[in-house]
C-alpha cells in the first residue's frame, strides 16, 4: 500500500470515531488494524475504503460495522 492510500483511508475512517484520542489503531506482522469505527461508515466511503486497499477480513465488498478495516503494508 502506498503512503498516500493509506493517509486517505485513514482520513476517511477518522470522521467516524468519536474521539481520535483512543486506542483506535493496532499492527500484526504485515497488516495495519483500523478497530471498528463508533459510527457506521457511509456507502460512498466504504467504495472509497476497499478502492484504497483497505478491506474487513472475510467481507468481501459487505461492509461489518462491527469489524475492523484491515490493510497490508
Amino acid at each position: 500500500m502506498r503512503l498516500s492510500s493509506f493517509v486517505e483511508g485513514v482520513e476517511i475512517l477518522s470522521k467516524y470515531y468519536k474521539s481520535l484520542d483512543g486506542h483506535h489503531i493496532g499492527v500484526g506482522h504485515d497488516v495495519i488494524y483500523l478497530y471498528p469505527t463508533d459510527k457506521p461508515v457511509e456507502e460512498k466511503d466504504c467504495l472509497r475504503i476497499w478502492e484504497l486497499g483497505f478491506f474487513q477480513e472475510g467481507f468481501d465488498e459487505l461492509y461489518d460495522p462491527q469489524e475492523s478495516w484491515q490493510c497490508y503494508v
